[in-house]
């Protein structure tokens, strides 16, 4: 039979049934995906029925809901992944197909299609409205809570150093010079500009937004554009001296913002090649916990100068002596420097937060439709 669309679909003499081959429904109906459902090959035994597959022999069909908490159902067959819709349940799979966003079904169809035969998948359950909701709260007040224990200090730095490494080289890339971060205490960094850190910071940037697919020419046009700009301000419009400030400013300062990056990541949806399912709790956590950790341990050292971080791991003359020594940073400078700083990133995690809420709320709400 000849659908509308100029398909060829088989359908069944008597019942006027239509069986579709895998692709063909989406095909129909202008979909990514056959189905909706996000996972049709999970559906229990009980859903097996007594009809056969038309293409393999003996097998058993089973039924799965066109989509989530929806009563319309198809009967798939497992091996080949063959439709058979009945006639009078098409249209109503037409309307289905039309109400439900194209956006919503593209985002479902993309996480089910990345590595569909590694068996080492994470089968975690995509972030629903309750998680997103409870998620920033439960993290902060978590922290909170270890934070206050009296064994709590012992482990600070081996979620903290490396953040506060990066924030040092971070400063140190994007002011021209070249920079290793080492995650134990030790950033090294060269005295003079490079030309390697120069053109390939902004290259690097345009690359990964040439990657986006069809609006990658215009992510790439605006990481160049971004990163040349950035490069122009801060290699060419810093002095050396300049430049040394914000190195030292930005080890304590790389903890903050990297916490906050940790923290907005939970929410980012990212391909099953990263592990990201699993990897999003630990990022939250440790995130959550420096966040938490470093705005309470400058609030105590503008309070008490006694546990101000003078000295370094290695050595008598670490970031705060220089700055203070060298560039006349007093305390009340610094620590104001630092809680004005936690102020901000506090801020942006409260705001990605709230978005991501409002995404999962119109993603539930589109689901149940």
């Amino acid at each position: 039979m000849r659908l509308d669309g100029g398909f060829e679909i088989d359908q069944c003499p008597t019942c006027a049934g239509y069986w579709f081959d895998p692709g063909e429904l989406a095909r129909v109906l202008e979909t990514v995906e056959d189905l909706a459902f996000r996972d049709p090959d999970a559906m229990p035994l009980a859903a097996t029925t007594t009809h056969t597959c038309a293409v393999d022999e003996g097998v058993c069909l089973v039924r799965v809901p066109y989509r989530e908490a929806s009563p319309w159902a198809v009967l798939r067959c497992p091996y080949c992944r063959g439709l058979w819709v009945e006639s009078a349940t098409l249209p109503v799979l037409r309307k289905l197909a039309a109400e439900k966003p194209l956006a919503l079904v593209a985002l479902e169809a993309e996480a089910d299609r990345s590595y569909p035969n590694d068996p080492d998948r994470p089968e975690c359950e995509p972030l629903r409205l309750r998680q997103v909701a409870a998620s920033l709260p439960l993290a902060l007040g978590a922290s909170l809570v270890w934070r206050l224990l009296p064994f709590s200090r012992f482990i600070p730095g081996g979620v903290r150093v490396p953040l506060h490494e990066l924030g040092h080289a971070t400063v140190a890339w994007f002011t021209g010079h070249m920079a290793v971060p080492i995650p134990i205490g030790l950033t090294l960094s060269s005295q003079d500009r490079s030309v390697i850190v120069c053109v390939g910071l902004p290259a690097l940037c345009g690359w990964r937004a040439l990657q986006r697919g069809r609006a990658g020419a215009y992510g790439a046009a605006l990481g160049w554009g971004l990163a040349g700009v950035t490069q122009l301000g801060l290699t060419w419009g810093l002095d050396l001296g300049a430049h040394e400030r914000w190195l030292l400013l930005g080890g304590c300062g790389g903890e903050f913002v990297f916490a906050a990056l940790l923290v907005a990541l939970f929410h980012r949806t990212m391909g099953r090649q990263y592990r990201w399912d699993l990897a999003r709790w630990m990022a939250l956590a440790i995130g959550a916990f420096v966040l938490v950790d470093q705005t309470l341990f400058w609030r105590r050292a503008r309070a008490d100068s006694d546990y101000f971080p003078w000295g370094a791991a290695f050595s008598d003359d670490g970031d705060m002596d220089r700055l203070h020594d060298q560039y006349g940073w007093s305390e009340n400078a610094l620590t104001g420097f630092y809680l004005d700083l936690a102020t901000l990133c506090f801020a942006a995690v409260f705001v990605v937060w709230a978005l991501a809420l409002g995404r999962a709320w119109r993603a539930q709400r589109a689901r149940s439709v």
